[in-house]
């Protein structure tokens, strides 16, 4: 895997519990809008998609370079 895309060690962010929790605490209040859920949504799926296209062309294989002979 390409040294950009390794991610921090499990262990240097410690327990994980508390940072699901506050992470779907905040997901819920986020999704408290008052009906613009859709809203919140769209752009969740928006984002993954974005990042998916970017790791697709972080992992993608460089183009062979043309040798002019």
């Amino acid at each position: 895997m390409p040294r950009l895309l390794e991610t921090t060690a499990s262990n240097d962010l410690g327990k994980t519990k508390p940072y699901k929790d506050a992470y779907r605490s905040r997901l819920d209040r986020l999704a408290d809008t008052g009906g613009d859920e859709s809203v919140v949504i769209d752009e969740t799926l928006t984002a993954f998609t974005l990042n998916g296209h970017v790791l697709e062309d972080l992992t993608r294989e460089p183009a062979p370079k043309e040798v002019v002979a």
